[in-house]
């Protein structure tokens, strides 16, 4: 099996559950959890690259690559692996203030994922 992107989503601060909406703050800051889960993938170090977006395509964050290596992890025979990694992003409410959605974008290798959370609350937001 080919190494492939499982699943990307969006969590607000310390949840568990994914969400569709974040409230955000009119002054201050808030944080959004993305998590990715990669599957079939070589034990080897891998690159996670990520960035966020508004609905306008203004950068909130600037793309980044995060390495990942698995090499050391004990099996049983197994040459591939499962994994799920979390990324968290802290926004000043006043960077986000004309924004009602974000958009996490990821790649790993070929493979591409983006996933949306809306926004609600904050100056121009109901």
């Amino acid at each position: 099996m080919e190494p492939k992107i499982n699943t990307v989503y969006i969590t607000g601060k310390d949840d568990k559950i994914p969400t569709l909406a974040i409230r955000k703050p009119k002054t201050g800051e808030f944080t959004i959890y993305v998590h990715v889960q990669y599957i079939y993938f070589n034990l080897t170090p891998f690159v996670v690259n990520i960035s966020v977006t508004d609905q306008n395509d203004k950068i909130i964050l600037q793309p980044s690559g995060n390495t990942f290596d698995f090499s050391n992890v004990k099996t049983d025979g197994h040459e591939t692996g499962i994994s799920e990694v979390s990324f968290y992003i802290v926004i000043q409410a006043a960077e986000v203030a004309d924004s009602h959605r974000l958009t996490a974008h990821v790649k790993i290798g070929d493979e591409e994922y983006n996933v949306s959370v809306f926004l609600t609350g904050g100056s121009n937001n109901g």
